[in-house]
């Protein structure tokens, strides 16, 4: 075995409060009541001090957790958010209460904030707002909470017959010739990572969702990427953005990880795999919309990385594919097929019978085509 220090993918365990969330490698847990994202709505009425929200408990996960990250929209910072660890003492329920041991929240209204607990549980928890001072009716969202132990976030164990795919040599962005338009990370402001990549070679791709805010417009889009690499250098302590690649409802691209830099988005498959994720949340019970012009994006990306490192059809992977989640979502996940016919030109098969002229019959078995047919495997 060779350990090699990078950053680990999504070995977060999903706590989003729907009826059931199949959980990153930790099995399944529920919340009672809520689903994501958590929208509550909040006046400007209740006294100082006063919780304002109180969620009901979540059931006990199936491994323990010692660390709560949240991720949402706070418009207002005059809010103060608690979690409640449940605690039984006799026949007495009570709570450890915790504030969070960071805090980060934008000016657009985007936060995270990231809570530890004293020592590893499987209590239930749930989430409380308290009024600091609010001053406007407002909506507070909540799109994401995860639990994790904070030991699982440092490196990686990558077997002994896997080194031909971490290479050496420089890390180099995408060409300037790519076929496609890219917002490049010095126009959308990235920071550097804190850590040197390592290098990779590309062979397979994989689709997510941000499962988060859902932008209007290019502007909007810039600044949820300056949070998500925040988020993912900040609060889960990677070296940079996990993805590759995300696409905006608008179609635009931008500009993630290097693709020959190894990144962070599906738990133990991320060497040589290129992540691709959409802006929005597309999961029920509450779905975003995908438009046709991320659809078309993201088709000439697959097209490119497809014919730039040969990439075959059976390489092409939704995340839940390739781990217990739900992402990209089942409003995505249900375009697989359309969108691995469009990325690799799949040809219906013609009726083959003895009226067709035997030249023609060879001729359709020598295309390209025929030959992609035949190594197609539905998802």
């Amino acid at each position: 075995m060779r350990a090699i220090k990078i950053i680990l993918s999504t070995i977060l365990l999903p706590l989003s409060l729907s009826v059931v969330i199949m959980a990153d490698g930790y099995g399944s847990l529920t919340f009672k009541g809520e689903s994501v994202p958590i929208k509550v709505h909040l006046s400007a009425n209740n006294e100082i001090g006063a919780i304002v929200f109180e969620s009901d408990y979540s059931d006990s996960p199936d491994n323990a957790y010692d660390t709560i990250l949240i991720q949402g929209e706070m418009p207002e910072p005059n809010l103060k958010i608690e979690i409640w660890v449940k605690q039984k003492f006799l026949f007495f329920n009570q709570n450890d209460k915790y504030d969070p041991i960071k805090l980060k929240r934008f000016p657009n209204g985007r936060f995270w904030a990231k809570f530890r607990i004293k020592e590893p549980s499987q209590n239930p928890i749930k989430l409380a707002f308290i009024n600091m001072g609010i001053k406007t009716a407002h909506t507070v969202i909540i799109y994401n909470i995860e639990i994790f132990q904070e030991k699982t976030l440092k490196t990686e164990i990558y077997p002994e017959e896997e080194p031909t795919e971490i290479v050496e040599g420089e890390i180099e962005d995408f060409p300037p010739d790519i076929p496609f338009n890219l917002i490049r990370r010095k126009d959308w402001k990235a920071q550097n990572p804190t850590e040197p990549y390592v290098k990779h070679i590309p062979k397979r791709f994989t689709i997510h969702h941000t499962a988060a805010r859902y932008p209007k417009n290019i502007e909007e889009s810039s600044k949820e990427m300056v949070f998500i690499q925040d988020y993912h250098q900040n609060a889960r302590e990677w070296i940079d953005i996990g993805y590759h690649l995300l696409i905006d409802p608008l179609g635009n691209i931008f500009e993630g990880r290097p693709v020959d830099a190894i990144g962070a988005h599906v738990k133990d498959e991320n060497i040589g795999n290129i992540g691709i994720s959409l802006m929005g949340n597309y999961h029920p019970p509450i779905s975003d919309t995908p438009t046709i012009k991320t659809f078309e994006n993201f088709i000439a990306i697959g097209k490119y990385l497809k014919e730039t490192y040969s990439i075959n059809i059976s390489s092409f992977y939704a995340h839940r594919d390739l781990d217990a989640t739900a992402c990209p979502g089942d409003l995505i996940y249900e375009k697989i097929p359309k969108l691995k016919k469009a990325i690799f030109e799949i040809a219906p098969v013609p009726d083959i019978n003895p009226e067709i002229p035997p030249e023609t019959i060879d001729k359709y078995l020598n295309s390209k085509s025929f030959r992609q047919l035949i190594n197609y495997s539905k998802p």
